[in-house]
């Protein structure tokens, strides 16, 4: 074989690393003290960017350690995937439903990897290989 020839499983081999984009821009309102992380990395910031493996999980965790009542509150106005709004879009599935959290305790969204067989599945638009 000559040396600058691919064999089948060179030409059929997907680099995953880095595939998939995510961005995630949160509104603090008031008072709040929380601790928000995604695929286990602290967010400190507003918007914060980075990339996953295409196959992987997406997690987002925020934990409300306290909240002025009635005025404080971590709002998530947008959670993308490779430019595909997520949040709210979809926020029946988090845990609690809701992308405005102002309550002492966990909240929860999880996307089981890997991503795009997620929204097929979630928009209706059936399975994909």
């Amino acid at each position: 074989m000559l040396p600058d020839m691919k064999n089948f499983s060179d030409i059929t081999a997907i680099d995953t690393t880095g595939q998939l984009g995510v961005y995630l821009r949160v509104k603090i309102h008031g008072n709040i003290k929380y601790v928000m992380n995604l695929n286990g990395k602290i967010v400190t910031d507003t918007e914060f960017t980075t990339t996953l493996d295409l196959l992987a999980d997406i997690d987002l965790e925020v934990e409300v350690l306290s909240a002025e009542v009635g005025n404080g509150g971590l709002e998530i106005q947008d959670l993308s995937a490779n430019g595909i709004q997520v949040l709210p879009v979809y926020l029946r599935l988090a845990s609690p439903a809701t992308n405005y959290i102002n309550e002492v305790g966990l909240w929860r969204f999880h996307i089981p990897g890997p991503f795009y067989p997620w929204i097929h599945d979630i928009t209706g638009q059936g399975w994909i290989a």
